[in-house]
């Protein structure tokens, strides 16, 4: 066990720089693709040049690298009573 949490910690400790560019991207970002994640740690800007915005053109390929996907909320439509519950006589 000793020899395993020695090898995980020689590993962490000699990628420091890269988690913590990593941490830097998500708390800035949020959600990174596969590739913008290669670009973080490698200590590039995780948007290509051709997409400074992030916004991406390709939707294929930003579906296909997501690693993450966040769905959008929708409003709320109220029925007949204004969004009121009323209890149903059973």
């Amino acid at each position: 066990m000793q020899e395993a949490y020695d090898r995980a910690y020689k590993i962490l400790t000699k990628k420091k720089k890269e988690w913590d560019r990593l941490a830097q991207g998500l708390l800035e970002y949020e959600t990174l693709t596969g590739d913008e994640i290669k670009r973080v740690i490698k200590g590039e800007p995780p948007h290509g040049d051709d997409d400074p915005d992030g916004d991406a053109t390709n939707a294929e390929s930003s579906v296909k690298d997501s690693v993450m996907a966040v769905p959008k909320t929708k409003a709320r439509i109220k029925g007949k009573s204004g969004g009121k519950m009323t209890p149903e006589a059973t």
